[in-house]
């Protein structure tokens, strides 16, 4: 009997598991103010954010990605992370998502120690280095890649990413989230075919594409998913939040809440795996979350298609330049806040998007 379709299922519930402790690690809460840097990687996130109650501010270089953002309700910086323009201590939380594995190991240090300084805690989210033998080729290969762009692709231990945030915070706890499953072999070469397009796009050069093609193609390759790092700082004698004001994904929660209070729930009609029913269960019950309360001058949000028009802050570089690479080279000046705030309302559509994987590896993406 071919289960392809249920191993794709339960790999989609064990990613929603990963996505939900790293969430509940962060601990954001209504009404706190957080400073996301970069835009690419994490737009979820901050859309999550947003939808309970975050106040939400972005930095980024990438023109390209703050357009995505436009329609969001949040405050956008046009500017370098090396320098922030920010007081001391002007943010509940800096959240460096996914975002420093991709910045020049160089600028590491100063872009840590510039967000312990604006955050009264940091967190850092990375991928753990792949140890799989066609993951670990991958990596090595496109980042070579990068740097023969100009551009970065690193992947460092938790080890490293708690002695930088140990420099500027005197309390750091780190996590590590494991994937139990992996993705079916069917999803693996799609993820694969996706990678080689898009290292193809960026002009890879085809020896590296034709050894990844080879290697996907034996019979015992296998992609294992890369467990999340989460490190959080703080200082001294600070209250941390222990979880999120809210869950990730509101439908997953209330069907595991459904699930585990049914008594009559079978082997054959249970929505979760084992290892996820048994994480949710062992949580304290918060009951179904209230809509998240209104901020200031904004409007209650609860999901995208639940929101009306809201004002969206542009803060733009006194200058209007781009940034040359990530990080790279001394900082824009401070940025100014427009004459204008524009209206933009969020696109209407499901509160839950259509199943899909919600993993996938760290893929290229081109550049501005």
């Amino acid at each position: 009997m071919d289960n392809t379709a249920e191993l794709a299922r339960e790999f989609e519930r064990e990613s929603y598991r990963i996505d939900q402790l790293v969430w509940d690690t962060m601990a954001l809460r209504s009404g706190e103010t957080a400073l996301f840097c970069g835009c690419s990687n994490n737009i979820d996130w901050i859309k999550r954010a947003v939808e309970i109650g975050v106040n939400v501010s972005v930095i980024s270089n990438d023109a390209a990605g703050l357009v995505g953002l436009q329609r969001l309700p949040i405050t956008v910086v046009r500017g370098s992370t090396s320098m922030l323009p920010g007081r001391d201590a002007s943010y509940d939380v800096a959240i460096a998502f996914h975002y420093l594995h991709e910045v020049d190991p160089f600028f590491h240090a100063n872009v840590v120690t510039e967000l312990g300084r604006v955050g009264k805690r940091l967190v850092v989210v990375e991928p753990e280095p792949p140890r799989d033998p066609l993951g670990t080729r991958i990596a090595a290969l496109y980042s070579r890649a990068k740097r023969e762009l100009g551009q970065f692709e690193n992947y460092h231990h938790i080890d490293y990413w708690r002695k930088l945030l140990s420099i500027v915070k005197s309390d750091v706890r780190c996590e590590t989230f494991t994937f139990m499953r992996t993705p079916p072999r069917f999803a693996m070469k799609e993820t694969v075919a996706l990678i080689i397009a898009m290292m193809a796009a960026e002009q890879t050069p085809e020896s590296y594409l034709s050894e990844l093609r080879a290697l996907a193609a034996r019979p015992d390759a296998v992609l294992v998913p890369q467990a999340r790092f989460v490190i959080v700082g703080s200082a001294a004698g600070q209250t941390v939040n222990v979880t999120a004001g809210a869950p990730f994904r509101e439908r997953v929660a209330a069907e595991a809440r459904r699930t585990i209070a049914s008594p009559f729930a079978t082997p054959g009609n249970e929505r979760l795996a084992p290892s996820v029913r048994a994480d949710i269960a062992a949580r304290p019950s918060r009951g179904t979350e209230p809509e998240a309360p209104a901020l200031p001058g904004r409007p209650a949000v609860r999901t995208p298609a639940a929101t009306g028009p809201v004002a969206n802050k542009v803060v733009r570089n006194a200058f209007g330049l781009p940034l040359k690479g990530a990080d790279a080279g001394p900082p824009l000046a401070p940025s100014v806040k427009g004459d204008e705030e524009v209206a933009f309302g969020l696109p209407a559509g499901p509160a839950e998007a259509a199943a899909e994987f919600g993993w996938e590896w760290e893929t290229p993406r081109k550049t501005p």
